[in-house]
């Protein structure tokens, strides 16, 4: 595992999905400001997932998100959001995320 942010995410990825239940997934990161799917440009960097399935991926299995962290440590921090996991959506339905959780946003959207 890397230092520093990939650390962070992997740690984080998994204390959502066991201590806040939420539903996680990785995301491509972001190397030298470009989005690690080397798709040319053509994506939103940093924010879609790796996995086949995009969010029907999303799980809680810890074993699962440790080896999907293995295989790609750079991974950003996909969570699926509404009714599955029990947080809010975009618009703030099912309640709110707890005080301690904060977020971090990248690009222009």
């Amino acid at each position: 595992m890397q230092q520093g942010k990939s650390r962070d995410c992997y740690f984080s990825a998994l204390t959502y999905a066991k201590k806040l239940r939420w539903h996680v997934l990785p995301l491509y990161g972001i190397t030298a400001d470009h989005c690690d799917c080397r798709d040319g440009g053509k994506c939103n960097p940093g924010k879609h997932p790796r996995t086949r399935h995009g969010l029907k991926d999303a799980s809680l299995d810890q074993t699962w998100l440790q080896e999907r962290w293995k295989e790609a440590p750079n991974s950003n921090i996909g969570i699926r959001t509404g009714a599955a996991s029990h947080t809010p959506d975009a618009v703030g339905h099912l309640g709110s995320a707890p005080d301690d959780i904060t977020g971090q946003f990248g690009g222009d959207d």
